[in-house]
């Protein structure tokens, strides 16, 4: 029994947390024309176990262990503010990453599950984000529109691989309040909606949908002007996909041993971070971590990210 689960989890999806901590202000509040920022923000991802579905039979999902993965993530962020109330971002993605098990329990099924570490770029993820004329400084309502196109020709199978190489459209906003200009409360939420994973051999995969949406909140405060504290949750979750529990039986069926671009993922991860203005408006540090709170036909990941951003205007 056990080899059976063991095996319908050699082949889960990495989770891949390019999706970086969300700077609250910058996503809500947009800023005036003729400003904007770039930086650079660098992400360490570990994770050794992998959660099944809930069942029914359990409160909780099974967790199984012995696939460690480790994952370096560099994002290169940028945005620009053509006029006021108006922005636009970009993100662009370089992952390093390894499945570090010496003596792999299970045959290797992706190009890079050969315990040596891989490269690549991602998904550049564009957005135009438009804050409403009302309410500021204290509230800013800041609906987005954004694309997903992959950058590279990436693994999408194995323990080790790099995402689901689909383009999509992503759609959503931010809700941002700011109280006594030191407490502050932001909602980011996301609805990506992508294309089929379409495989000439295997015609059942068109049959899943691959939407899914993300939404980040954060509770924040400014201890001094240049010193910010912050809680954060984020959620994700998939509309629609193929739970573990559902594969084929047959180990040999294609679905089976195909599952990683369609599987039915959801996570819920919890954490917290500072953000530093070292030179006042201009360049900020910062630090984040996460530790997984819940997971569901996805991976048990801990995460922690250092990044720089420096403001401009023109």
């Amino acid at each position: 029994m056990y080899t059976r689960l063991a095996r319908r989890f050699s082949l889960v999806l990495i989770l891949v947390l390019v999706s970086l901590p969300i700077d609250a202000l910058a996503q809500a509040w947009v800023g005036y024309g003729r400003e904007g920022d770039f930086g650079l923000d660098y992400s360490f991802v570990t994770s050794d176990s992998i959660a099944e579905e809930d069942d029914g039979n359990d409160a909780t999902p099974d967790s199984f262990d012995g696939y460690p993965i480790d994952n370096h993530n560099i994002v290169l962020n940028a945005s620009y503010n053509p006029i006021d109330n108006l922005g636009v971002t970009l993100s662009v993605p370089f992952i390093i990453v390894r499945y570090t098990e010496d003596e792999a329990l299970l045959p290797a099924h992706g190009e890079y599950d050969d315990g040596d570490y891989h490269s690549t770029f991602q998904d550049l993820r564009a957005r135009v984000r438009y804050q409403l004329p009302f309410g500021a400084p204290t509230v800013a309502l800041t609906p987005h529109l954004g694309v997903q196109i992959p950058l590279a020709d990436y693994e999408v199978f194995g323990f080790a691989n790099v995402g689901r190489h689909l383009k999509g459209v992503l759609a959503g906003g931010s809700l941002g309040l700011l109280f006594f200009n030191r407490l502050y409360a932001h909602a980011f939420y996301e609805l990506g909606l992508f294309e089929k994973y379409k495989d000439d051999e295997i015609s059942t995969y068109e049959e899943f949908s691959q939407h899914k949406s993300d939404l980040n909140v954060q509770l924040g405060y400014f201890i001094i002007p240049a010193l910010e504290a912050h809680l954060t949750g984020e959620f994700h979750w998939s509309h629609g996909g193929v739970g573990f529990i559902n594969l084929p039986e047959d180990a040999n069926d294609p679905l089976f041993l195909n599952h990683d671009t369609i599987i039915d993922e959801d996570w819920i991860l919890g954490g917290g971070g500072l953000s530093w203005y070292v030179i006042e408006d201009k360049l900020r540090l910062s630090a984040d971590f996460r530790l997984n709170l819940a997971a569901y036909n996805s991976r048990e990941v801990t995460s922690l990210t250092v990044g720089a951003s420096y403001d401009f205007s023109l």
